[in-house]
């Protein structure tokens, strides 16, 4: 049986890490969100918010997420 992962749980240890280490966030379009700081990403129930320095507002669907990658 293969092991179920859970994004939440991967996302949140990546936020949680200390140091802290920037990573990126790959949705099923092949964009790539780099998160550079913490306090950069909010998790709602159905969504994940960023908030990138140099623009507004970014939302994403949780079933939009395809893979966290730690840079």
């Amino acid at each position: 049986m293969a092991e179920e992962l859970n994004f939440e749980d991967e996302l949140n240890v990546l936020l949680e890490r200390e140091p802290f280490l920037s990573f990126e966030i790959v949705v099923s379009s092949g964009d790539r969100f780099r998160i550079a700081d913490d306090t950069l990403v909010a998790l709602g129930t159905n969504i994940v918010a960023i908030y990138p320095r140099e623009s507004g507002t970014i939302i994403l669907r949780k079933n939009q997420l395809v893979a966290l990658v730690a840079l």
